[in-house]
This record gives structure tokens, sequence and C-alpha cells, in this order.
């Protein structure tokens, strides 16, 4: 069996205290140990709790596949839309504290939202990915010169919703990022400030940060993708320049499985 040590100060429990499978677990852990060898995979970090225990936390493959740095336990990776859970948490959070409705429409929010495109659009719709924005990109391009999250979310709010609001589902990275513009504007914080002081330093989650620039390089993992022949191409490495300039809420949390597993 793998190792069951205590991950980010989680306790570990045997699969058997929980009520797991020990030879299932270790089963689904050779899938992965087999990925690996074979080059399908370069790197995974694999965590499995069951109520707050921890029965499977172990390390296969690559921190930096080129410069064959392991992969450790504690690495970082760049964790793409598992930042919408964390945002949602925040929206519900301010909802709590009746600073917003979730059925408040975002203009009371967001002025540019404040127009007959995108003035029925509801802070649920925004949640749901039923807001009908159809807006394609994370941002519109090019960015505008000396930028934030609040300029350009004002742009979606120009474009407004190209479906009526609360009819259709369509996964929106621009509705999210709405959101985090909402945070902002309620919590008087920016949205970063209000993640770190309200979700990650209450619940121990030492490794998250939302911008690459704010983590540890030297854990920092390697993006690799595969083309369609299979070839393996870097898309980002630590010290590359970020994807925005600004932290967003569609994406760009950094995290460790163990600060994750916190989380859920």
């Amino acid at each position: 069996m793998a190792s069951t040590a205590v991950a980010g100060g989680l306790p570990s429990a045997s699969p058997r205290a929980v009520g797991m499978d020990a030879a299932t677990l270790d089963a689904a852990l050779a899938i992965y140990e087999r990925a690996v060898a074979s080059d399908k995979h370069r790197g995974v970090v694999l965590l499995v709790a069951r109520g707050g225990q921890v029965v499977l936390h172990d390390a296969l493959g690559y921190q930096d596949f080129d410069a064959k740095i392991a992969l450790k336990k504690d690495g970082l990776f760049r964790m793409a839309s598992n930042t919408k859970p964390v945002v949602a948490t925040a929206v519900l959070m301010v909802a709590e504290e009746q600073k917003l409705a979730l059925a408040d429409n975002a203009r009371k929010h967001l002025a540019s939202f404040d127009n007959y495109r995108a003035g029925w659009v509801q802070v649920r719709h925004l949640l749901s990915h039923t807001s009908g924005l159809r807006v394609g990109p994370i941002f519109l391009q090019p960015l505008l010169p000396n930028t934030t999250l609040q300029k350009e979310v004002a742009r979606f709010g120009e474009i407004g919703a190209e479906i009526p609001p609360g009819t259709t589902y369509s996964y929106n990275n621009p509705g999210f990022n709405s959101l985090g513009a909402v945070i902002e504007a309620v919590s008087g914080k920016p949205l970063e400030h209000f993640l770190k002081q309200r979700v990650y330093d209450p619940l121990g989650m030492r490794d998250s940060s939302n911008h690459e620039s704010r983590a540890d390089q030297g854990r920092m993992s390697t993006v690799c993708s595969r083309d369609d022949t299979g070839t393996w191409k870097v898309e980002w490495k630590p010290g590359d320049e970020p994807d925005y300039p600004f932290v967003r809420a569609s994406g760009g949390m950094i995290s460790s499985a163990a600060d994750y597993a916190r989380f859920c």
C-alpha cells in the first residue's frame, strides 16, 4: 500500500478504518504508475481522503520531465477551473453576510452591466453558467493597457447576454470572472486578498494563491500537453510570464493536493 503519511496537517487513516478497500486503492494507484511509466502522464500527485482522513497520498513522475526533477507530494499546480468552486464559495460567503443576494442583478454591483443587454443577468446566473453570456475567450484580446479584473469585466457588461438569462446553460469563463469583480465590489477587497483572508488562511491552506507570480517557483510543476501525434510539448514552466497580469476568477489558482483536500 502507498504511503498514508499525514498530508499538509490532515490526519491519516488506514483504508479499512474509513470503510475503504486497500486492494482497490492499490489497483487505482497502479493505473497511474503504468501511465507514468509509459509516458502517457508526465507527473501525478494522488490524494484520496474520506471523512477528512487521508488514506492515499503519493507522487509519481516528474515536476519537470526534461530536467528530470522528480515530482513531490507537496508539488504545486496551476489548478485551472478548479479555481471556480473556491470563487463560488466566496460568493456564497458574502451572500450569507447579506452583502448581496443571489437574485441580485449583476448591474447592482457592476456599473457596466446596467444596460439593456446585460441588465437582467443575475448573480445566480453567473454561478450556474446560465447568464446568456457567449463571450468566447477568457478575456477579450488584446487586453487594455494597465488593465485590471474590473476593467476587463466591464467589457463583458458592454457586450451583454446573447441569450435571455436563465434559459440555457453554456460553460462560461467570462461569467466567473464577472463574479470575481462582484466579490471585489461588495467586499471592498481585491479578490486575492479576500480569498486569502476568508478561505485559505482559516483552512490552513498555506500553499494556495491566485497568481503564478505568488507561488514558490521551486515547487511549481511544468505544464505539458500532447499533440495529435502524441508528442509532448511544454506549455508553461516556472519563470515564464503568467497568462494574465492580474488575478482572475475563472482560473489562476495555484495549490497543492493537500491544500485542495483541505478546501474539499
